[in-house]
């Protein structure tokens, strides 16, 4: 460890971890409003508004210039954060619509071909055009035998309505 490291500060402690790689680095924050501790969650979105803030003094291609954060979820920053710490008073809002029923069916025709447009339906009618529910769902059914398709469906279902379901790892997997 660098001399004076100490744990609690993230540039350096992305420093380390960054410090070969030379092409723009992103870091995905997803459902950044999960942080319930007022202090762990101050102590976070203050320390990458202190990044934000060291951009402008850092050297071209440094790692604090290269990098960005993005903020995945569905939160109302405000509520998050102080205003003195924010990460947010510095950054774009992006708002991203959801998916009609013509493009579930077109995405997932375009992966499977066109047996699963019943399931399509069905989820869309259930979750509306939420990307990430309706991958959840048809994900799931796609993975299986056709006589397997209906129960696998309703698991899925049940598993959205009782809060358990691999968001995180889902994501990442499909990136890895």
């Amino acid at each position: 460890m660098p001399e004076g490291y100490q744990a609690h500060q993230m540039d350096t402690c992305l420093k380390l971890i960054f410090s070969e790689i030379k092409n723009p680095v992103v870091i995905l924050i997803d459902e950044a409003g999960g942080i319930t501790n007022n202090d762990y969650r101050n102590a976070f979105f203050g320390q990458i508004r202190a990044i934000s803030n060291q951009k402008g003094t850092e050297t071209p291609g440094s790692l604090l210039r290269r990098l960005n954060f993005v903020f995945a979820g569905s939160f109302i920053p405000e509520l998050l954060v102080n205003d003195n710490n924010s990460p947010f008073n510095v950054c774009e809002t992006v708002y991203t619509e959801d998916l009609t029923l013509d493009e579930a069916i077109s995405l997932q025709s375009g992966i499977e071909g066109d047996e699963n447009t019943d399931y399509v339906r069905q989820a869309f009618e259930l979750v509306g055009g939420h990307p990430y529910l309706l991958q959840f769902i048809l994900d799931r059914v796609s993975s299986v035998s056709e006589l397997d398709k209906g129960a696998v469906y309703d698991e899925a279902v049940t598993l959205l309505k009782n809060g358990h379901n691999n968001h995180f790892d889902s994501v990442f997997s499909r990136i890895i």
